[in-house]
């Protein structure tokens, strides 16, 4: 009984296998048929990826040239080894982009062999591509390359060697290169970055103002030591007057480290210099640390100013607001305090007003324990004295103004230690809100009356003890 399961279990087995080989005879020509199929579609269309399409060595490479949609250009390598295009070597280009650039010919690498004598070239953008672009050996041999379209997944562009008809699809990155604007090519940062703590001075040129020029400097050894010049700078232009420190630190932190939006052309003939308003244009130069910075100021477009800097053949776009202090009114530019004179510098102080003279005696402030300052033969509390003596100096003007017909209402005379330095401050009233202010006889600038009126309460409020606020 068992013998007979065996022998019918061997018999199915046998049966089985004929069975499969017949099978496999009458459709091996299929699998092979198939196989063939794949061998030509997956193989050469898909299955062989990176590829190397072009290669070179970059010492034997005399120029790349790149024409596209926005122009045409020569990129070369200069003895100094650094990157160039050809007609625009002034211009200062990004480091890291034009070299990335000019070195990604030295391989060109595909991912993807798309089609294989390609007959359908306007399918791939290719019968008009987005960029041609030409590796110039010097041995006098080429090799061009033609961008067409993005493919629809976006994972890449693309590409034939215009010598053939194959396509092949390559990385976006190499590829946008190439078909984009150079201009992108080119370093946005304008200006090097510079300590403003070593200005030397700044000149501002305003073709379009009343006071076309505007020249600040920082003060001299001996300047510096006086109470007039306390902001550490001087203008000396349109007239001789201390400066307003901060406006200018504020302007150097911007310039020494601006950078523009974008460039917006990379050639200065006439034509595009009067495109962008460079014929007579607003000019800004600084030194710092013995270094000259010159930025020339031409049209605005919507929040843009566009700019050149220190001659470059190149026009920067960068936000409007970065040179807006140069249109300011120039009294924005003059130191605002009344800073006239140290406490320490005064023998005596007046103040005359309502017809009354009012005459404080100070007695050697810097040899006493403490100061001594005398009110018709009676002492004064000190620290009263110095808060009115604050007051003083504290009036600040709030503009230029011209000279009234008005006699002073208020003249203030400090008598110093030192024979032949006294400064006389006199207010004359332009209207019920405003004086102008001269100091020993000279004036430009108005200041509020609230400021003067608060100078004489102080002064009573020092005669009678009373306590002064600031």
């Amino acid at each position: 009984m068992s013998k007979r399961i065996i022998g019918f279990i061997i018999g199915f087995v046998i049966i089985g296998l004929l069975g499969g080989l017949i099978y496999w005879l009458f459709t091996v020509d299929v699998i092979v048929d198939d196989y063939e199929e794949k061998s030509i579609s997956e193989i050469q269309r898909h299955a062989r990826q990176t590829l190397i399409i072009f290669q070179s060595d970059l010492a034997n490479v005399d120029y790349i040239s790149v024409s596209n949609g926005f122009g045409e250009y020569r990129v070369v390598r200069a003895e100094n080894n650094l990157i160039q295009i050809v007609g625009r070597e002034g211009a200062p280009l990004f480091p890291y982009s034009s070299k990335g650039l000019y070195e990604s010919v030295e391989r060109v690498m595909c991912d993807d062999l798309i089609e294989i004598d390609s007959k359908t070239f306007a399918y791939y953008g290719l019968d008009k591509p987005q960029s041609l672009f030409t590796v110039m050996m010097k041995d006098g041999s080429m090799q061009q390359f033609a961008i067409g379209d993005k493919e629809p997944m976006g994972t890449g562009y693309y590409i034939r060697d215009t010598a053939n008809d194959d396509v092949y699809l390559v990385n976006t990155f190499f590829a946008e290169r190439l078909v984009g604007n150079y201009l992108r090519l080119y370093d946005t940062k304008i200006s090097k970055e510079l300590d403003p703590l070593k200005f030397e001075y700044i000149n501002i040129y305003r073709p379009n103002a009343e006071d076309k020029e505007i020249f600040i400097r920082e003060t001299d050894e001996t300047e510096s030591k006086d109470i007039t010049y306390m902001s550490g700078m001087i203008m000396e232009k349109p007239f001789f007057f201390g400066a307003e420190s901060l406006i200018i630190q504020k302007a150097l932190e911007q310039l020494i480290m601006l950078e523009a939006s974008e460039i917006v052309a990379d050639r200065t003939d006439d034509e595009i210099l009067e495109k962008y308003g460079f014929i007579d244009p607003a000019v800004v130069e600084f030194v710092i640390d013995g270094q000259k910075s010159v930025y020339e100021l031409g049209n605005t477009q919507d929040r843009l100013q566009f700019v050149r800097y220190n001659g470059a053949p190149v026009i920067y776009a960068v936000d409007i607001d970065v040179f807006a202090f140069i249109y300011k009114p120039v009294d924005d530019f003059c130191q605002r305090i009344l800073n006239i004179k140290y406490l320490n510098e005064l023998a005596y102080l007046t103040v005359e007003t309502g017809g009354k003279l009012y005459r404080f005696d100070i007695t050697d402030p810097d040899k006493s324990t403490e100061m001594v300052v005398m009110y018709e033969f009676a002492p004064l509390k000190q620290d009263l004295f110095r808060s009115f003596y604050k007051s003083i100096i504290g009036v600040t003007h709030f503009g230029l103004a011209e000279r009234p017909e008005s006699e002073p209402t208020v003249t203030i005379t400090l008598g110093t230690i030192a024979p032949g330095e006294n400064v006389v401050v006199e207010f004359l009233p332009i209207n019920d809100r405003n004086s102008f202010m001269l100091i020993n006889g000279e004036g430009r600038f108005y200041v509020l009356n609230s400021r003067v009126d608060k100078v004489i309460k102080d002064m009573f409020k020092l005669l009678n003890g009373e306590e002064i606020m600031s």
